[in-house]
């Protein structure tokens, strides 16, 4: 109750605002007051001031200096005068690099033989030109297997040059007697007469022609 009375009473409240300014006003020059004495106060004899060693900063790294740059100098060729007279357009220079093409060697192209032309003649053999059974008769019987009463048949084969003429005789089945046989080849090598073989082109070839003599005593 004393104290509802003591909040109700007019002087009183002015009597506590004034000491509350009265107060924060003391406060506020304590603050003032200790601030100024603080930056004037001299050292006591008693403490001894240490001065303390500012570290000094640090060296920058040098800096090398830049490199020297080289100067170019551009040569640049007057460009020719431009023609009006003429009817062909003017042609400007261009600095352009020309243009180096590589070209390889192409892949070889397979290119068959040509065809061989068709043959205009048919190869031909030996034909003999005259009769070869007329070529030994009677009369070229040799003596020794004549009177010996020896008979018999001598095969032969004959080597015939583009001549027509034989250039060797030989005996492909023996008789049995052997002037039988070297009579056969003797007189068909001397009489006998051939038309010469021929090749797709038409040309004379040498040629081989077989054939056989009955050697018989006549009656």
């Amino acid at each position: 109750m004393s104290y509802l009375n003591q909040a109700q009473d007019p002087r009183r409240r002015v009597t506590a605002l004034s000491g509350t300014i009265a107060i924060q006003v003391a406060l506020a020059f304590a603050v003032v007051t200790g601030l100024t004495i603080a930056g004037n106060r001299e050292t006591s004899p008693h403490i001894r001031a240490v001065d303390f060693p500012i570290p000094k900063p640090a060296k920058p790294d040098p800096v090398p200096d830049p490199a020297p740059q080289q100067q170019t100098t551009v040569i640049t060729a007057p460009k020719p005068p431009i023609d009006l007279t003429r009817d062909n357009p003017p042609v400007v220079a261009r600095d352009d690099p020309p243009i180096v093409e590589v070209i390889r060697d192409p892949a070889p192209i397979y290119r068959p033989d040509p065809p061989r032309p068709i043959a205009s003649f048919v190869p031909r053999g030996v034909k003999p030109s005259n009769n070869p059974l007329r070529l030994v008769t009677t009369g070229d019987y040799p003596g020794g297997p004549l009177r010996s009463e020896i008979e018999g048949t001598s095969g032969y084969r004959v080597i015939v040059g583009t001549n027509g003429r034989v250039s060797s005789c030989e005996i492909t089945r023996p008789s049995g007697n052997s002037q039988l046989d070297g009579a056969t080849c003797r007189y068909i090598s001397q009489r006998a007469r051939f038309d010469p073989a021929t090749d797709d082109t038409g040309a004379k070839v040498v040629g081989t022609y077989s054939g056989t003599v009955s050697w018989e005593i006549p009656n």
